[in-house]
């Protein structure tokens, strides 16, 4: 099963590649995820009726997936809908690319979730200033909800967003399947993010570090508009598929 948005290129040639193979391929809109009926019995997991043994997720976790439900019941029907999706993916029958915890689930994919968890990890971060900094308009601003930076805002508009400022001039993006990065630098610090969200569940992201190798971002939604970069990530996910529903 894929979701994702009709303009989503990578999504439409990995579900192109895997018909191509003759898997079959169900595809939904997010908005309409919740109105889908699901079902959940022992290690299955059916889809109107399908039984589901490969997910692709190319949407955050914190969109709406109930828009054919009324505004005043979005909320309620999106969060037992999260609640869902995340047992769902933790069957064992079902390979999730990418597979998020419950806090991703919850609190969203912005850059602060995943600096948390690489804090944790031990893994280095890019260093931040928070609130009110001297730092020029000349460093990037990080809004607390977004991936992409910003020019710096003002002085006054700085303290009162207590916001996110980093002196990361110079950035670089790698780009992960599995456990191989397959684009951009492959350093120590790169691999130990890589193999730490392997092991969290996620197969694809786009991992952006500053000029002293720290983590900045990561984006587990990652697109690019070079044709061979997509191609070599789509072709990498569809044999991950091909090789879960064929195991054994």
């Amino acid at each position: 099963m894929v979701i994702s948005y009709p303009e989503d290129k990578l999504a439409s040639s990995i579900m192109a590649i895997l018909r191509t193979q003759g898997i079959r391929v169900l595809h939904t809109l997010p908005g309409a995820l919740g109105s889908r009926q699901i079902t959940l019995q022992c290690n299955l997991l059916r889809i109107d009726g399908w039984t589901i043994s490969g997910v692709l997720f190319r949407v955050s976790p914190e969109s709406v997936f109930n828009e054919e439900f009324e505004v005043k019941d979005q909320a309620f029907c999106d969060a037992e809908l999260r609640a869902i999706w995340l047992a769902a993916i933790n069957l064992d029958s079902i390979l999730a690319v990418n597979k998020y915890d419950a806090m991703a689930w919850f609190e969203g994919l912005s850059w602060p979730t995943w600096r948390r968890k690489l804090i944790q990890a031990q893994i280095p971060v890019a260093k931040f200033f928070f609130g009110d900094s001297e730092l020029d308009t000349q460093c990037h601003w990080y809004p607390y909800a977004s991936q992409e930076p910003r020019t710096a805002p003002g002085y006054i508009t700085k303290r009162i967003l207590g916001s996110a400022l980093t002196e990361s001039a110079s950035t670089q993006a790698s780009f992960m399947v599995g456990k191989e990065v397959i684009a951009g630098r492959r350093s120590d610090s790169i691999l130990a993010t890589v193999q730490f969200l392997v092991d969290s569940g996620i197969y694809i992201a786009e991992i952006v570090t500053d000029i002293d190798d720290n983590i900045l971002s990561i984006n587990t939604q990652p697109t690019t508009a070079e044709v061979h970069l997509r191609n070599l990530i789509c072709g990498r996910i569809a044999e991950l598929f091909h090789a879960h529903l064929y195991r054994g």
